[in-house]
């Protein structure tokens, strides 16, 4: 446990490694004990570069239950506390577009589109293709379900210009038709 809270706290873990080696040597006799500080400083820089390589595995792993929640809310298959799991995460990462879209899906479907526009923000910041032509698509449904076909239209442009699909063509079709 001491070799894995310092670097995430920001103290290096040789500084931890020789400190714990100082203590446990003042019994030992002092060739055993410089053998043993410098084997706890070699772990703990070991241990210390290699959390750095591991840390990202560590938080997709962390973040895999957070991205099925928010897959079941965007099918319309949510379970009790999906919905609680992915407001949690997305409070953690507000950037995090896919998060924003399944919160906006869900108040999509209570019918809250004022809500659905609040959450999604602006979809364009996505580096995502798919992602933002999906975004951008569910932000010309909320206008057009209003009625607001002058920003519905421009929506659905953009989604086509981000990912051409057929929702959104069909989303796009719709909304120039109610135009004519």
């Amino acid at each position: 446990a001491c070799f894995c809270l310092p670097p995430l706290f920001g103290v290096g873990s040789a500084l931890v490694a020789a400190t714990a080696g100082a203590l446990c040597a003042r019994r030992l006799a002092r060739d055993q004990a410089l053998r043993l500080a410098l084997v706890l400083v070699a772990l703990g820089v070991t241990l210390g570069l290699g959390l750095e390589r591991v840390t990202p595995a560590l938080v997709a792993a962390s973040r895999e239950s957070d991205l099925i929640a928010a897959w079941r809310i965007d099918r319309g298959e949510a379970l009790p506390g999906d919905l609680a799991s992915v407001e949690r995460a997305s409070a953690r990462d507000p950037g995090d577009l896919l998060l924003r879209f399944a919160l906006a899906t869900d108040w999509k479907r209570r019918g809250d589109l004022a809500q659905v526009l609040e959450v999604l923000g602006d979809p364009s910041t996505s580096p995502e293709p798919a992602l933002r032509s999906a975004s951008f698509n569910l932000r010309g449904i909320a206008r057009l379900a209003e009625g607001n076909l002058s920003e519905a239209i421009p929506a659905f442009e953009r989604a086509r210009a981000a990912d051409e699909t057929a929702p959104v063509m069909f989303n796009l079709s719709q909304a120039y038709g109610r135009a004519l």
